[in-house]
């Protein structure tokens, strides 16, 4: 799955990961179920961020 990310290109992982943020806002703290969900989203929201940055810094190291 990590080598499926980091083929995305640097802007659409960024949005994607900006969006899954921004939709996790949906689902309330309010069950387990809930805390579940949003626990899960944000986790995926910040891999795809933590690849765009990768990707980000290895553009810059190359320079």
């Amino acid at each position: 799955m990590i080598g499926k990310l980091k083929a995305l290109p640097k802007n659409v992982s960024l949005i994607i990961g900006i969006a899954l943020i921004l939709i996790s806002g949906f689902f309330p703290f309010d069950s387990w179920t809930g805390m579940l969900i949003r626990g899960t989203i944000l986790f995926v929201a910040i891999l795809f961020i933590l690849a765009a940055a990768e990707k980000n810094k290895e553009k810059q190291d190359e320079k």
